[in-house]
């Protein structure tokens, strides 16, 4: 069995101790269905395909609407659109949601990704296409974002509490436990830390290995953050 620590920063810290765990995809989709009517759920090359997938669940609702005229949402939600929603490009209609969370393991390897939620059926997944991705939350420390495009054309982008935002694999066949800690000023400076080291790089930074090998050579940095992590633990 693998642990996985996450958390959430406090600039992300919208709903509090409310964020959910993130959930087995094969159990979240299967939930209130009739098995015996899913037939691919019987077909092995499916359950291989999911193994170690994790729905990233929203914590709140938000809606954004689009059309010719440009983006709109409603004057009540003005506080949280500015808290909750990053605008990389009105023109590309590129925007990250500000719900990060910050996975992180003991174990010297674990490659996790950041994928669409395909088997999902919602507004905010028919409507948009995530950004993807791939680190090893054993080699780095950050949190994992939530970017998107919004599809062309007029767009209702709509999120509710408790939707996947985004699917997690982790690529192992050990079965992975999580287990949340409080991401205290401290924990997140050390986020800061790694991230901050991509800042006024050269051409050599746009490999993942080039990361993995500056935080790997402080050797005691991750002790540091896995002990601070287990002093902060809420589950």
């Amino acid at each position: 069995m693998i642990t996985v620590y996450w958390g959430v920063p406090e600039l992300s810290n919208f709903t509090g101790i409310r964020h959910t765990e993130p959930t087995p995809l094969l159990s979240h989709h299967l939930k209130g269905k009739n098995l015996q009517a899913v037939e691919y759920n019987k077909c092995p090359a499916f359950r291989k395909s999911i193994e170690n997938t994790f729905c990233g669940m929203s914590s709140l609702p938000f809606t954004l609407n689009f059309h010719e005229q440009g983006m709109f949402y409603d004057e009540n939600q003005q506080q949280l659109f500015e808290r909750l929603v990053v605008i990389r490009s009105i023109q590309d209609r590129l925007f990250s949601w500000n719900m990060r969370h910050i996975f992180f393991t003991e174990e010297d390897s674990l490659l996790m990704d950041l994928i669409h939620p395909w088997l999902e059926d919602n507004e905010f997944t028919n409507n948009v296409s995530l950004v993807t991705g791939q680190f090893d939350i054993g080699k780095w420390f950050r949190p994992a974002e939530c970017s998107f495009t919004v599809k062309s054309g007029n767009r209702s982008v709509s999120i509710k509490e408790n939707d996947p935002m985004y699917y997690l694999k982790f690529h192992t066949s050990k079965k992975i436990q999580f287990k949340r800690f409080l991401c205290t000023p401290e924990i997140y400076s050390y986020v800061n830390s790694t991230v901050h080291s991509r800042n006024y790089h050269s051409h050599d930074a746009n490999s993942l290995d080039w990361y993995y090998k500056i935080f790997g050579k402080h050797r005691k940095f991750k002790s540091l953050i896995i002990k601070k992590i287990k002093e902060n633990l809420i589950d």
